[in-house]
């Protein structure tokens, strides 16, 4: 799995890196240091073709597109790194990033909206016009119980969203137009603040898919001496978490 953390580097314990490589039962592989062109990365999803780091920024709106250089290696000096600002289709504060099926989803925590991109003619994620062409739609989270959306995850294998919210103890599962599908109750966990959510192959059994859940814990501004984050790891079983 592949953690982005937006605010290691405003506390003590930053070591030049602010983007995790970890297997699925929490052992590290490698940190990455990607403070050249965002010192905000909210979220972090694979790209097209497993060939590049998708990244939100919820600090300047923008979405970064980094693809690896001559080395092989992500978070490197010669990685090729792209953006475009969201802004220009409403999205205010880009949280969640997802993608799958060719399409891009953006989990936005002010305006309570998933915004789904697909490119336009070009081929190419760019954003919208000026800077674009790409195709834009959208729907509201907070009919789905989510007032305040970090993040949404695709599922291959159904073609649906996984949706958590800050605020909101639940996993909400919908169609990619915003229908719902179930939503599971995770309040009996432990967990704090949701922040991020993934769909990955169990620790303790690769063939099945769980749900990880990022936990930000209590936030560095009240507390700047804070390393509480963690990670959940679900089963979800016929509307209940496992």
């Amino acid at each position: 799995m592949i953690v982005a953390d937006s605010e290691v580097d405003e506390v003590a314990l930053f070591g030049r890196a602010n983007v995790f490589m970890m297997t699925t039962g929490g052992s590290p592989k490698r940190g990455l240091d990607v403070t050249s062109y965002t010192r905000e990365p909210a979220d972090v999803a694979i790209g097209p073709r497993g060939r590049s780091l998708l990244f939100t920024d919820d600090l300047i709106d923008q979405i970064f597109r980094v693809r690896r250089g001559r080395d092989g290696h992500w978070g490197t000096d010669d990685d090729r790194v792209k953006f475009f600002p969201t802004k220009p289709f409403r999205s205010s504060d880009p949280e969640g990033l997802g993608f799958g099926a060719g399409s891009m989803f953006i989990a936005d925590g002010i305006d309570k909206e998933v915004y789904l991109l697909n490119p336009g003619a070009n081929h190419r994620f760019d954003g919208v016009a000026p800077s674009g062409d790409d195709v834009v739609t959208s729907f509201d989270t907070s009919s789905l119980g989510l007032h305040d959306p970090e993040d949404v995850a695709y599922d291959h294998d159904s073609g649906h969203l996984f949706r958590i919210s800050r605020t909101d103890l639940v996993i909400v599962e919908v169609t990619t137009e915003g229908q719902l599908v179930d939503s599971v109750d995770i309040s009996s966990s432990g967990i704090d603040s949701p922040a991020g959510v993934v769909l990955a192959p169990g620790s303790d059994d690769p063939g099945v898919t769980h749900v990880y859940v990022a936990d930000r814990g209590v936030d560095n501004n009240d507390a700047p001496a804070e390393n509480d984050g963690r990670i959940f790891e679900f089963e979800l079983i016929a509307g209940s978490p496992a």
